[in-house]
Formats: structure tokens, sequence, C-alpha cells
């Protein structure tokens, strides 16, 4: 067996200097020394001068060009280079090129060195001055963000980053691309980056500079992948971000930091030294996935945890299970929950109450009833700075050397980006076929306030070319590239999402169990999808209405406590409902079968139950499990000239 192992090592080893050389580079390479470095194995000095000179022809000639030249994966090569595993083919193939000897390897890595005479001394580079070099380094800090969040972020004039960043951008130095996403408005946003030239520019062109870029901050090839992929995701976080920033009254810079993996998605570092915590939840992540992030940050240690975390919501309904989730009594200070759309639309001058403490014990159902505005937090977290130094300066994420950092090239990154390949109305359509399988193109229609039909399939058109939807024989639903794309963008796992909703199908049918699902009940998902759309439309076209948090069945499901039992429901759809400046929660259940006076009730006995417990017993504040302000409790809310907030809705 081990005779089999070594002459298919040495075939294998033959073969890649057959293919490195082709007969015309090297005609005196001879199987001895391919069969001599396979068997002998290299030594330590000698492994490390064929890892000094593949990290600099991966540095000068790029990782994917040095694994193709030597008939190996890009993981195989970067093993090589950041861990303690040795490839033996790769090192046979390096010292059948270059040399078996030390010396030799060290004369080739210094050959692909640039020349240190007056030719690379006089050549030609950009010229920094203090403030191109702070603009560069700024968008290095925050990559992707627009001018105004960065004017916040760095207490710097807008029009004066405006003029540094349109002179950085004639030189090549920096770029920006046009970004569109409904949550933060119709207006088309302008985000900028630093060019691969602006980071060899930054770094004086010296390569140990260029790595510790690279690795300091969120710019090398694989950030600008995630970032790609987080945009939309991350351009929430921006804004909510320089809302805090603006909310300080220092005239430091708050620094942001990204967070690739662990429980929080960005990091903000306040002038006094406090560090707070940004935790949002798109649709795509599960409560469950949500639940185990909470549980993390919990299970740190006290100085590694920031002193505030933030926790961003899609809607209310997920609001209500966070502060289900978050009910450690320890937690009361230091969590706070809101919906992510009530913070961006109440904005920096705004003194509204969309901010709630989490921690109100085990044994109790939390009511929802925002009373916190983001300006006390951001006091209370000044606060905490001081009374507490030794846990006021939490330690940001800091880069690990062995990952992987290469060169980034995001005019190429970013030009198949979902997140920048689609308008608001395509973003808004993907993500109401992601929650709602085989809709229709007047379903579509009808979802999205009541556009035309021909608007809905000229989307569907689009998407379908950019093959993020298919058509089925019963509507359409989102492919596995669109379910990839929504899966990344909220940091859910993207194996249990497909396994849920993936589209494609065996000879059983379809793969996905939630699709599945929703295809043996068709004539009831359709039902439901229809009556949602209908509602939606008309609301939309009423101006005495409005619709709010239309969410979808997998999203609606609500439990409450009531006497030491908890009832749980499962909706096909939820959502508020404004009539005549009054909020009403609204559940929605369609039932095909149980329609007859015998089977109804008991088909509606979960519901019914709700009702007793929120009417029974004693008035006293918190008694409701819906709303501190419930009209269950203390009757009819009075008239008002203005609508009440949208955090406060009292159900019905």
């Amino acid at each position: 067996m081990s005779g089999y192992r070594s002459e298919r090592a040495e075939s294998d080893a033959l073969a890649m200097v057959n293919r490195l050389t082709g007969r015309n580079t090297r005609t005196d390479v001879h199987p001895r020394e391919v069969r001599s470095a396979v068997r002998r194995p290299a030594s330590a000095e000698q492994i490390e001068a064929v890892r000094g000179y593949l990290r600099t022809r991966a540095w000068r000639r790029g990782a994917q060009r040095t694994a193709d030249r030597y008939g190996v994966s890009r993981s195989t090569l970067w093993r090589l280079l950041w861990t303690e595993h040795v490839s033996p083919k790769l090192v046979a193939a390096v010292a059948a090129e270059v040399g078996a000897s030390t010396w030799a390897l060290l004369q080739a890595a210094e050959r692909l060195h640039p020349p240190s005479g007056a030719a690379w001394a006089n050549r030609a580079r950009p010229c920094l001055t203090p403030a191109d070099r702070q603009t560069i380094e700024l968008l290095c800090h925050t990559p992707l963000a627009t001018v105004d969040e960065m004017a916040a972020l760095t207490r710097l004039p807008a029009n004066t980053l405006r003029e540094r960043l349109a002179r950085l951008a004639k030189r090549g130095l920096a770029d920006a691309r046009p970004h569109r996403l409904q949550l933060l408005g119709v207006r088309t946003q302008r985000r900028f980056f630093s060019s691969r030239e602006g980071i060899v520019a930054l770094a004086s062109g010296q390569r140990a500079g260029i790595e510790r870029l690279l690795r300091l901050y969120p710019v090398s090839r694989q950030w600008f992948r995630v970032l790609a992929e987080r945009l939309d995701a991350v351009a929430a976080l921006y804004r909510v971000a320089s809302i805090i920033a603006a909310l300080d009254m220092s005239d430091a810079p708050v620094v942001v930091t990204h967070c690739r993996t662990g429980p929080y998605d960005l990091l903000l570092r306040l002038p006094s030294g406090g560090t707070v915590g940004l935790v949002r939840q798109g649709p795509m992540l599960t409560n469950a996935g949500l639940r185990y992030r909470i549980r993390t940050i919990e299970r740190m240690d006290a100085t590694e945890r920031p002193l505030l975390t933030l926790i961003l919501t899609e809607s209310e309904q997920d609001m209500r299970r966070v502060l289900r989730a978050i009910a450690d009594p320890s937690a009361h200070t230091e969590t706070l929950v809101a919906v992510t759309g009530d913070v961006i639309a109440v904005g920096v001058g705004g003194e509204r109450r969309v901010w709630q403490q989490g921690g109100y014990g085990f044994a109790s159902t939390p009511t929802l009833a925002p009373d916190v505005p983001l300006s006390t937090i951001v006091a209370h977290a000044h606060w905490l700075a001081e009374a507490y130094p030794s846990l006021s300066r939490a330690p940001m994420q800091q880069p690990v050397n062995a990952s992987r950092a290469d060169l980034p090239d995001p005019a190429e990154q970013l030009a198949q980006a979902p997140s920048l390949r689609l308008s608001r109305t395509e973003k808004r359509a993907l993500d109401l076929l992601a929650g709602r399988p085989f809709c229709s193109p007047a379903q579509l229609a009808g979802l999205m306030d009541g556009v035309s039909e021909r608007r809905a399939n000229q989307l569907l058109r689009a998407l379908r070319k950019q093959s993020l939807v298919q058509r089925e024989e019963l509507g359409y639903l989102c492919s596995d590239a669109g379910l990839t794309a929504l899966a990344r963008r909220d940091r859910a796992a993207v194996g249990p999402t497909l396994d849920r909703w993936t589209p494609l199908r065996d000879e059983e049918g379809y793969i996905g169990s939630l699709v599945q699902t929703a295809a043996n009940q068709h004539r009831h998902q359709a039902g439901v999808t229809e009556f949602c759309a209908r509602i939606s439309a008309e609301a939309a076209r009423s101006p005495e209405h409005e619709l709010l948090d239309l969410l979808p069945t997998q999203r609606s499901q609500i439990s409450y406590e009531h006497q030491w039992t908890r009832y749980p429901l499962y909706p096909d759809a939820s959502f508020q409902l404004r009539a005549h400046d009054d909020w009403h929660w609204c559940l929605v259940e369609f039932e095909r079968r149980a329609t007859t006076p015998r089977r109804s009730p008991s088909a509606c006995a979960p519901t019914d139950a709700t009702s007793r417990a929120t009417t029974s017993g004693p008035t006293t504040e918190g008694n409701c499990p819906w709303c501190s302000s419930c009209s269950r409790r203390s009757g009819p809310n009075p008239p008002s000239s203005t609508p009440p907030s949208r955090s406060a809705l009292p159900p019905s």
C-alpha cells in the first residue's frame, strides 16, 4: 500500500512539473528530482523558505494565479502560507521549478521583490496630503458609508468630505456606487469606498503596510465580499450608528467596528470609552437563531461584553419575542429593543420613545410599552463608562493574523452584488416572495400596495433574469440564489434556510419542507395570500386606513402566559390596521373545512382563550399580555387628533 502511495505521489508531482514547465521554461527537470523531493521529507528551513517564496509570489502576482501556477487549490496554498499544514506535492513543485536549496528559494523570492534602485525610488506615486490620508483612512474604517453618515461619525462637515472624496475619485483612489433601500427613503444614496490604489497609497506602497491595513480594517477581498452580501443590513446599521453619534455631545469621533462573526453586527466606541453593540434581526433570521445570539451575549464575560446592547427587530411581533427571550433581570439596564424602522423614522431631532428595556423576569409576560428615547440611552452609556471605568473599554474585535487577507477588487466584487443591482421595489418583491411561496402576479401586485399587475410582471421578469426567482406550476417563489442572498444579508444559516425554502424537487416532491407544506395545502396558502393582497391594496387606496407589519405565517406565531399556563397561537397571518385614528391588532385564520356552526368554535378556541385572558382578572397595570395601554383593560382609548405612536399600538 505504501509503495502504491509513493508511486502515485511521484506521478502526481511529475505531472505537476510537466504542467509547470510545459517543456518551454525548463527542460532539465528530471524525474529523479521529483522522486527525491517527494520521498525525502523537506527540512524545516526548506519549508520556511518555500513558504516565504510563495508568500512573496502571492503578494506580487495574486493568490489565485500562484495557486493555478502550481496546480493546487487556493485553500491548499492558504493552508501552507498561514498554518502548519505542509503539502508535499506543492513543496515538490516549487523545489522542481525554483530549486531545492534554501539559497535558491531565497534568491527567487528576492527577484520577485521590487527593485530598490533609483528606478523604483523615483517611481511616480500619488502624493497624499494629510487631509487625503485622513479621508482614505476614514473610508477604510467605514467602507460603503454615505457622506452624511461619515460626517456624523467623524464630526467633519459633510461638504468638506464631499470635496475630498471628489478629489480622490478623480485620482482613482476612491469610488462610489449607488444604493437603494426602502427603509432609508426613496432617494438613491451613494456609498463610498477606497479603491485598491487608495489602499496601496495609504500604505506608501510598502508590503508590510498593506498587510497591516488589510488585517486592521475591513477592506480585504474577503471583507468586501461579506460587506457586499450584507450591504442592505450594513446600511441600516450605519444609519442607526450615525443617529447615535449625532446625539453624542462630544466633539471626538465615534469609532465603528464591523463584526464578521459573533453575536454582534456592529460595535460603536463612544468618545467616553463606552462600547455599544448593535444586533439586527432580519426577516430571514429565525427566532431560534436570534435566541442563540442573545444567549451567547449573556455568556460573555463582563470585560468582553459591551456596556449596552441594542437589538433592532424587523417588526413589533419580533420585538415581543425578543423581550420574552431577554428575561434575565440582570439585563434590565444593559439590553434594549426597538423596531429598526421606528429608530430610523424618528432620526436625530425626535424624542419619541421607541426603545424598551428587557429583563422583566422569567415568570412574567412582558408587555409592549416602549418608554426610553435614544438620547437617554446615549447619556446612560456615558454614565456607565464613568461609573465603571474598568468595564467601559470593552475590547473591540481584533483581526486574526491567520485569517486570509488579499488585496480587494471592489469594482468587480460590487458589480455582482444583488444589494446594488436590485432596485427598491425589486428588493421588496423578493422579500415578499421569500415569505409567501407560490404567489401569483396579481397577488404580488396587491401585496405591494396595489400596484398594477403589469408592474408586478415587470418585477418578476427582472428577478427571473437575475436567477433570483423561478416560476413553478403553482406560482412564483424564490430560487436558491435568491434565498442564499437573503440569508447572507440577514446573517442566517444558508443550509437550514435552503432546507426549509428550496424549490428543488425530487421524486417525492419539493425538498424544502415549508415549500412542500405550502404545495400540499395550495388552496389554503392561496386563500391566505389572496386575503392579505386584497386588504393591503384596499388599505393603500384608503386615506383613512393604514396597514403595518403584514407578516406571513412563519413569522406570526404568538404565545402568552395566563395563570401559569402558556398558550400558543399559530395564525395564518398578522398585521396592524389603523381605522379612523384607532389602531387594531389583527390575526388571520383561514378555514376551508371548519366552517360549520359546530366546528367553528373549536377552531377559534385558542383565540377565544386569548380574549378571556386579556379581559378577565383585575384591571391592573400590565395585566394585558399585549400592551399596557390595551383597550380591553381600560376601555376604548379617547380620540386624539394625531395618530398614536407605532410602538404603542392598542390591539383589538
